[in-house]
């Protein structure tokens, strides 16, 4: 689940907190050519067993991107 609000949006990009990370998810898209984009999602946390909780999300943050990538 992804908890929070949204932090801020622009027509290439999209923060929100992440509760359950006590953090926060951006994702955002690069136009690198006119018929290319890039993706590109960060995720900050403080919290201090951020690393493992992300490393057991890894999977699903690729899935989604992949699917995003496709769309």
């Amino acid at each position: 689940a992804l908890r929070g609000h949204e932090l801020v949006r622009t027509d290439h990009e999209i923060a929100r907190t992440w509760e359950e990370l006590d953090g926060v998810l951006e994702l955002k898209a690069f136009g690198s050519a006119p018929d290319a984009r890039v993706l590109g999602v960060r995720v900050s946390s403080w919290s201090p067993n951020a690393e493992a909780r992300l490393a057991a999300l890894r999977p699903e943050l690729e899935a989604a991107v992949e699917r995003l990538a496709r769309a």
